[in-house]
């Protein structure tokens, strides 16, 4: 069995901007999560979350556009 050793943490490749998504946030763990759900194969329930995400985003900015 090879010996571990300390790896250097892995830099994230920046979402691209029209995601809003601010470094660290909610909404990036939930794209980046998404994206896995995707490249897995799991469409359905990928879409199943980004769709509750969205709906969120939605409902913030009508809100904003209220005011």
């Amino acid at each position: 069995m090879p010996r571990k050793t300390k790896s250097t943490p892995r830099k994230r490749k920046a979402l691209p901007k029209q995601y809003a998504a601010p470094k660290g946030s909610t909404r990036e763990r939930l794209m980046r999560r998404a994206a896995r759900l995707y490249k897995a194969g799991k469409i359905q329930k990928a879409a199943e979350l980004r769709e509750k995400m969205e709906k969120k985003e939605r409902a913030k900015s009508k809100t904003k556009k209220k005011k």
